[in-house]
């Protein structure tokens, strides 16, 4: 099998010159992006001519700070996009290689990643760095790090350090560490044979979800599930493995992910000019929003990973992008929590009369020690992801937000949770947050790849 796959081996030579990007009229950072290795290692040499802060960029789906290099150089990483290896139970990847490509070519050949992902347009690098989160299959949802057995990394410096699990506690520190240590730029993930899964969908209300909280933590059941606040209506999304037989149709989840990404965003986005006043636009939302989900999920009734996660995506998803604030609780408060979340939604928009206009996505995160920044390095949590259309107000909101996630012991993913302070971060991590400082500051002492919105966390 793996003769048939050596077409993979290979790199690509070269590196394209620093270029400046402007946003909003300001002149950015530069960006380097390189084509190989060696011209990775090249930009971070010390007396490269390449002005630090150094950080490294996939897709730039962080919804935070955590890539920008102001004053110094983004590292675009999507030039490295090689799939190397693929054998029985690994494929071995450039960094810079897109998920969704990966999982199409995984199911060339009857494989898949455990469990589903979500923002699949991102990079292997940024998925390992940074938080990649999904519904998955069973009991065991993890991150997607979790997967990684081995990496290759270029030091701060230049060098190249290779991680493996013979030094897992080092692998732990690289898994989740937001490009702080160094750059990954090769990645050996496991891989499993295509595993079918049914879907059920329910419809309940927060107090009914809260009711069933502690036998979904337990469950081997996947679990997405779409909470609309001022509707008080939950929509649960439950996976169950399913058998070699399980008809997967490959059409409705193409069907599903444009209208999930695409249409309801478009369409809610629209009702801001067309619907001046709050209360009927936000109404019509809901409606939409309610209607969606039986609308473009309903039909789908079996998947799998490889299908989820691989297959062309629409234009409409790299267009305009959604705001969105990813919190993590612990699931023994949910049942309170999630009712509390619903209350400060109505209780914020009756005071400032705005409010989130897509539904607030969950998730549950199953234990996960595999990375020493995981959020349920302690024990399983739930995910709330806040999502809404760019409004003025979003900024003042993920602040009061941050505030009721500090109340409830909210662990924040430093790339997907934004109106964070240093104070939340430290609560929220305690000594393993003290330990990653000691170690990002052994192998960065001069602070490269330490930019000034990690720099409040990691100093």
């Amino acid at each position: 099998m793996k003769e048939a796959r050596s077409q993979y081996r290979g790199r690509r030579e070269g590196t394209s010159p620093p270029r400046g990007r402007r946003t909003g009229g300001h002149q950015a950072a530069p960006v380097a992006r390189p084509a190989s290795q060696e011209a990775l290692q090249a930009i971070l040499q010390t007396g490269s001519g390449h002005a630090a802060p150094l950080r490294p960029m996939g897709a730039g789906s962080a919804s935070t700070p955590c890539s920008v290099a102001r004053g110094g150089t983004v590292i675009d990483m999507t030039a490295l996009d090689d799939i190397l290896d693929i054998g029985d139970e690994h494929v071995t990847v450039q960094a810079g290689l897109r998920l969704q490509r990966l999982a199409d070519e995984l199911a060339g050949y009857g494989l898949e990643l455990a469990g589903g992902h979500d923002l699949m347009g991102r990079t292997v690098g940024g998925a390992v760095a940074g938080a990649c989160i999904g519904p998955g299959t069973g009991a065991g949802t993890r991150l997607f790090s979790s997967q990684v057995a081995s990496m290759k990394v270029i030091t701060p410096e230049g060098g190249e350090l290779a991680v493996d699990d013979s030094r897992p506690h080092l692998l732990d520190m690289f898994r989740l560490s937001y490009g702080l240590l160094g750059v990954i730029h090769e990645v050996t993930l496991r891989v499993r044979p295509m595993s079918p899964f049914t879907i059920r969908r329910r419809r309940c209300t927060t107090a009914q979800l809260a009711a069933v909280t502690d036998r979904l933590v337990g469950s081997k059941l996947g679990l997405r599930f779409y909470l609309l606040p001022f509707r008080d209506q939950v929509y649960l999304e439950l996976r169950r493995g399913g058998d070699e037989d399980t008809n997967v149709n490959r059409l409705l989840w193409k069907l599903k992910d444009w209208g999930e990404s695409t249409i309801l965003p478009a369409m809610t986005n629209s009702m801001s000019w067309m619907v001046p006043i709050p209360a009927l636009r936000y109404g019509m939302i809901d409606r939409i929003n309610g209607a969606g989900q039986s609308l473009f999920s309903g039909p789908v009734h079996a998947g799998s990973a490889a299908v989820e996660q691989g297959g062309d995506r629409p234009a409409g998803r790299a267009g305009r992008r959604l705001a969105s604030s990813s919190w993590c609780f612990p699931a023994a408060e949910f049942p309170l929590i999630v009712q509390a979340y619903r209350e400060f939604c109505r209780e914020y928009y009756a005071r400032s009369r705005f409010r989130c206009d897509m539904p607030t996505a969950g998730y549950r995160l199953s234990q996960d020690r595999s990375a020493l920044l995981s959020p349920s390095f302690d024990g399983p949590v739930f995910v709330l992801r806040a999502v809404s259309s760019p409004h003025p107000q979003w900024q003042d909101f993920v602040l009061e937000l941050a505030e009721f996630a500090e109340k409830w012991n909210g662990i924040p993913f430093l790339d997907q949770t934004d109106g964070l302070s240093p104070r939340q971060v430290g609560g929220a991590l305690g000594s393993r947050l003290e330990f990653f400082r000691k170690m990002r500051r052994r192998l960065d002492p001069d602070g490269r790849l330490l930019n000034p919105y990690l720099a409040q966390f990691f100093l």
